[in-house]
C-alpha cells in the first residue's frame, strides 16, 4: 500500500512541473537531448490587445517552436470579459548548442503587427506627427529561458 501511495506522490509531483504557469520576469534553464521537446506555460490576455511574443526566435538556432497553444482561464470560459488564460509554447532541441530564449508582452492586437514586427527593440511609430517609442531598449526581457540541447 506505502508503494502505490508514494508512486502516486512522484506522479502527482512530476505532473505539475507541467503545468506551471511562470510569473512576469521569472526565467529557468532546460537541458534537453536533440530531438526532446519541453514546454512553458505563460499568463496571456490578448483582450489587452498583447500577446508573449519570442523575439530573438531567429537568433535561435539549436531550438524551434513546435506548438502554440492558447487556453482561456476558468473565469474568460464562464463569459467574464478580459480575464485572458495561459499560452503554452512547446519547444523542441533540434541541434547541440545553448540557446537564450527571449520572450516579451508586446502589443500585437493595439497596433495590428505580428511578432516578428518587435524584434528590433529600439523602433520607433509616427502616429498623428508624434512619435511614440514602443520598444524599450533596455528593458529587461519579460521571460527568459536557457535552453542547453545536449546529444
Amino acid at each position: 500500500m506505502r508503494r502505490i501511495v508514494l508512486f502516486g506522490v512522484i506522479v502527482v509531483l512530476f505532473s505539475c512541473r507541467h503545468s506551471y504557469v511562470y510569473e512576469h520576469g521569472e526565467s529557468d534553464v532546460f537541458n534537453v537531448s536533440v530531438g526532446e521537446n519541453f514546454s512553458v506555460t505563460l499568463p496571456e490576455n490578448g483582450s489587452t490587445g498583447s500577446s508573449n511574443c519570442w523575439l530573438n526566435e531567429s537568433e535561435c538556432i539549436h531550438t524551434k517552436l513546435l506548438d502554440r497553444r492558447y487556453e482561456s482561464s476558468d473565469r474568460e470560459k464562464a463569459g467574464y470579459d478580459g480575464t485572458g488564460g495561459t499560452v503554452t509554447l512547446t519547444i523542441a532541441g533540434v541541434a547541440i548548442g545553448v540557446d537564450t530564449i527571449k520572450i516579451r508582452n508586446c502589443l500585437t492586437g493595439i497596433l495590428q503587427r505580428p511578432c516578428s514586427f518587435f524584434q528590433d527593440s529600439s523602433y520607433v511609430i509616427s502616429e498623428d506627427a508624434r512619435k511614440i517609442l514602443i520598444g524599450e531598449p533596455h528593458k529587461e526581457w519579460d521571460y527568459t529561458f536557457i535552453v542547453n540541447v545536449k546529444e
